[in-house]
């Protein structure tokens, strides 16, 4: 409203009069018009506001600014407050800026700009208007031309047209006179059609085709009159093959409506997964009004696939993400949240597509009510959770009355893990196992079971210890109160954290970060245990009457190792064989009465020396210089346990 450099002047000059409000008559009898100024320094107007009667906003009647010389520089009329009617700005030198009618608060008709001719009379004689343009109801409507230079030097730069506010027809710019820059086609405000731009040179620079605002076919740029790079849109959309250098490096050679797929084989050329990428449109004109084409690719979703072509996995990027897990068959297996931090809803299904479970995420953090369901669709399992608990108690059911485990997952991580003491019950309301969790004896935040207590049917013990040690117990066929075999067991892996699922007869829990080790020996002993597996350390056999009758020693990778011991009915031990890391080092036998019946020493996997006796006392020894010339029996033992150390103990042939 106010022009910003003669405000500043009149701040510089004096500051008490910054803003004078000067009432005066301008009626010498009635009193009606009233008029409100500011001045300058030397007390001439600066602007003057002119009111019908009191001074208010709706009876303004007409605003006027003045040069600091006492010059007119503007002119406004207004009605009721609001312009309407002519209006006018006049340079410093006092030629004529602009020109233009204001309709009830907007411009309406012809708006001539003027070019100041200062002092120069042959170019006031020349002077004619630098832009042209009509309004109709406060927009451009109609032609809009601009113009440089002065008489016979004057030549058109801008020139389009409007309907209703909106660019409509050609618009077309020169860098000077009959050169053109572009020529650009419109439809009510949107590009439409083909849109031309030309160099410095004046040779075709770039030719591009628009459909409703969007490009649509070849869009094409040129080197002179070759083209050197080329690009295919469908209804705004990147389409084909593309020539354009520096998008090939960036954006790859081809795509499908907006889409490109990237896919990934293995080295037998099976697909193992595929990326689509949408193309994501940058700013459409550069600083000079030309039309240019920036973007950039985005990632939209991965898909993973079975060997056989069957879709494994869909991730769908964005906020909120998504992704989909499919069974084999191809039927929905999870579908909800793709990443940690999402939040909604995610459902899971059995592979005949029945609901499995329902859950709710806030941020990555478990929320309300979930559900577990078993294949005929009963809830087996109810959680209420809330991020901000320590813990959850976690109940699953057999039916509406029975429990089948109940316990508690403690907070931390989006899975939890399990807490304290958990137990399991069969259908029928008898124990299963008992088993309680507390800090492991290593590095790492997964739950550890230091005691545990597994019971058969007939509610006898079946398993005890902790994670690191398990005792497994076999009862006696013939009487269920002996035990006939123990053995010592090292847990592999295990699912170890919070529930994962619940069919109504089997749980699982979520898997915990445990290293399966690979460097079990051939033929391991391994035994399947609480969901995972074990490798058998020791393995006691007892006689019906509770007596020792054999007992094999592992190390950790299932190699024999220690000692191998065997017992007669008669108490007396039958045989002692020393093994180290899977290879036989001594070993000793006796006779049912306790006398020695053979001593063997390996050195290597060759017999350093032996001695052996027969029942009547009889002794033959051998230390290999000769060749051994005992009782066939032994000959063959010693040929056992030499060539194939780890076999079956003689002791329990």
């Amino acid at each position: 409203m106010f022009d910003r450099k003669s405000t500043l002047g009149v701040f510089a000059l004096t500051l008490v009069l910054a803003w004078a409000a000067v009432s005066a008559r301008a009626a010498l009898a009635d009193d009606l018009v009233r008029d409100e100024r500011r001045l300058w320094s030397d007390g001439s107007p600066q602007e003057v506001w002119t009111y019908d009667g009191s001074i208010d906003p709706g009876t303004l009647l007409r605003k006027e600014r003045f040069w600091e010389d006492g010059t007119k520089r503007s002119r406004a009329e207004f009605a009721a407050g609001v312009q309407h009617g002519a209006a006018r700005t006049w340079y410093q030198t006092g030629n004529k800026e602009t020109e233009e009618t204001w309709v009830e608060g907007g411009r309406d008709g012809t708006v001539t700009h003027w070019p100041d001719p200062g002092g120069d009379t042959a170019r006031k004689k020349q002077v004619k208007p630098k832009l042209q343009a009509t309004w109709a109801g406060g927009q451009p409507h109609g032609v809009w031309q601009e113009w440089e230079g002065w008489g016979d030097d004057r030549w058109m730069r801008v020139e389009k047209s409007y309907v209703e506010g909106k660019l409509d027809g050609f618009e077309s710019e020169w860098r000077r006179k009959d050169s053109l820059v572009r020529k650009h086609s419109w439809t009510q405000g949107e590009l439409d059609g083909r849109q031309l731009g030309w160099d410095y040179h004046g040779q075709m620079e770039y030719q591009y085709n628009f459909a409703a605002g969007e490009p649509h076919g070849a869009q094409r740029k040129y080197e002179g009159d070759t083209i050197v790079q080329e690009l295919f849109f469908a209804q705004g959309k990147l389409h084909g093959s593309m020539t354009w250098e520096h998008w090939l490096n960036h954006l790859g050679s081809t795509w499908v409506e907006g889409l490109r797929t990237d896919r990934k084989l293995d080295d037998d050329g099976v697909l193992v997964f595929e990326q689509r990428h949408e193309f994501v449109p940058g700013e459409r004109f550069d600083n000079e009004g030309r039309l240019q084409f920036h973007g950039e690719d985005r990632l939209v979703d991965t898909t993973h696939y079975y060997p056989d072509g069957t879709p494994e996995r869909l991730k769908v990027q964005g906020s909120p993400g998504e992704r989909i897990d499919y069974w084999p068959n191809g039927q929905m297996k999870r579908r909800g949240a793709g990443l940690s931090q999402d939040t909604g809803p995610v459902t899971e299904w059995y592979e005949d597509g029945t609901v499995f479970r329902e859950e709710q995420w806030d941020g990555g953090k478990k929320v309300g009510e979930w559900l577990i369901r078993d294949r005929q669709g009963r809830v087996v399992q109810r959680q209420t959770w809330d991020f901000y608990l320590e813990g959850q108690v976690v109940t699953l059911w057999h039916d509406a009355e029975t429990k089948a485990a109940e316990g508690d997952i403690e907070h931390g991580g989006p899975s939890g893990r399990k807490n304290g003491r958990w137990t399991y019950w069969r259908p029928d309301g008898s124990v299963l196992r008992t088993e309680t969790y507390g800090p492991g004896p290593y590095s790492g935040n997964r739950a550890f079971i230091t005691e545990m207590v597994e019971y058969d049917a007939q509610e006898r013990v079946r398993l005890r210890g902790s994670e690191r040690e398990l005792v497994l117990l076999d009862y006696d066929a013939e009487d269920p109160d002996v035990v006939r075999r123990k053995r010592t067991v090292r847990l592999l892996d295990r699912s170890r954290f919070g529930v994962d699922s619940w069919d109504g007869t089997t749980l699982t829990m979520k898997r915990a970060a445990v290293k399966t080790p690979s460097e079990l020996a051939e033929g391991a002993p391994e035994v399947e245990l609480l969901g995972g597996r074990g490798v058998v350390l020791a393995d006691e056999r007892l006689r019906a009457d509770g007596s020792p009758k054999q007992v094999e020693r592992f190390n950790k990778q299932g190699l024999r190792d220690g000692l191998q011991e065997g017992w007669h009915r008669s108490g007396f031990q039958a045989y002692s064989f020393t093994y180290r890391r899977g290879a036989l080092q001594k070993a000793e036998e006796w006779w049912s009465d306790g006398t020695p019946r053979l001593v063997l020493m390996m050195r290597g996997e060759e017999i350093a020396t032996m001695s052996a006796s027969d029942k009547g006392g009889r002794t033959w020894q051998y230390d290999g210089s000769k060749p051994w010339r005992g009782p066939a029996e032994l000959l063959e033992r010693c040929r056992i346990w030499t060539l194939a150390p780890g076999t079956p103990s003689p002791g329990s042939r």
